[in-house]
């Protein structure tokens, strides 16, 4: 056998403890996900200190959540500020915010009105959305998360069910009384699909979180 030289022993035994205490990610470049903020898109839109209040409430939701929101997170989740030439299309669909997959991350997309201006949530209804929206990041980190039928309708219920379930007394009427019918509405889409029931599926705008 050929001799081996008491450094190379040496750099071994650490290679070997390396993986040992940190696990083969330590040593393949891995680096777990994460969910946050895309702070700067927030600033430049609604203020330093509107920033600050929606990385507190995603804070306080990860934190109430933990047995839901599971740390590390199945893949990236960020959270951005709708770009300006799309926020007129989301406000007409009724929606505050989307989620969709681009690659290995959840990209969730905020409207900037849900922190600001008339139409802006309190501290509870902004908790009760964002987790709302990281319940559909998390389920695009379990399968697919096309924005298409039947699988929509199911991964909204999961989500409406959830902020129903874990709503807090600050949510004002109109939000939880929105967020129960949107609930109606994609449990009927379910049972009894347009397509099946003959017509044209023409309903006017849904609330797609």
């Amino acid at each position: 056998m050929s001799p081996v030289s008491t450094g190379g022993a040496r750099r071994v035994s650490g290679f070997l403890f390396l993986v040992a205490w940190f696990g083969p990610a330590a040593c393949s470049g891995y680096v777990e996900p994460t969910v946050r903020v895309d702070r700067s898109s927030f600033v430049r839109t609604v203020g330093d200190a509107e920033a600050d209040r929606l990385e507190a409430a995603l804070a306080d939701v990860l934190e109430r959540g933990a047995d839901v929101f599971a740390q590390p997170p199945p893949l990236d989740i960020l959270l951005v500020a709708v770009p300006p030439g799309e926020r007129d299309a989301l406000l007409g669909g009724l929606s505050y915010g989307g989620v969709s997959r681009v690659g290995h991350r959840a990209v969730v997309e905020v409207h900037p009105a849900s922190l600001a201006g008339v139409r802006s949530l309190n501290d509870d209804e902004l908790r009760s959305f964002l987790g709302h929206e990281l319940i559909h990041g998390y389920q695009c980190g379990r399968g697919p998360c096309d924005p298409q039928p039947p699988g929509l309708w199911q991964r909204e219920i999961e989500a409406l069910e959830w902020e129903l379930k874990e709503m807090t007394p600050g949510v004002r009427p109109p939000y939880r009384d929105e967020t129960r019918k949107n609930l109606e509405m994609y449990r009927e889409l379910l049972a009894d699909p347009p397509s099946v029931r003959g017509d044209s599926g023409a309903m006017g705008p849904l609330f797609v979180g």
